[in-house]
């Protein structure tokens, strides 16, 4: 099942084409935050909007410190999807 809102009158299949999929069978829930808000994921991650500057925003991310957490180019070569 994939969760994803549409924009623009395009297709989910359209819109999940432009973000990519990296992790085949992934799963894909967009959440509108806004600063100083937070997402939970599971019972010990919790990721805030700290900015929001032009399309820039600063994340900060609380999570146990076995928990490895990277940015997505780092993973992928550098390149975007």
């Amino acid at each position: 099942m994939v969760i994803f809102r549409a924009q623009g009158g395009q297709s989910e299949q359209a819109d999940l084409a432009r973000v990519g999929r990296p992790w085949k069978d992934t799963t894909v829930l967009v959440l509108t935050r806004r600063k100083n808000q937070s997402i939970v994921i599971g019972d010990d991650i919790i990721v805030t909007v700290l900015e929001v500057k032009g399309d820039q925003i600063r994340l900060g991310i609380t999570a146990p410190r076995e928990v490895q957490v990277y940015r997505e180019e780092l993973l992928t070569g550098g390149k975007q999807p």
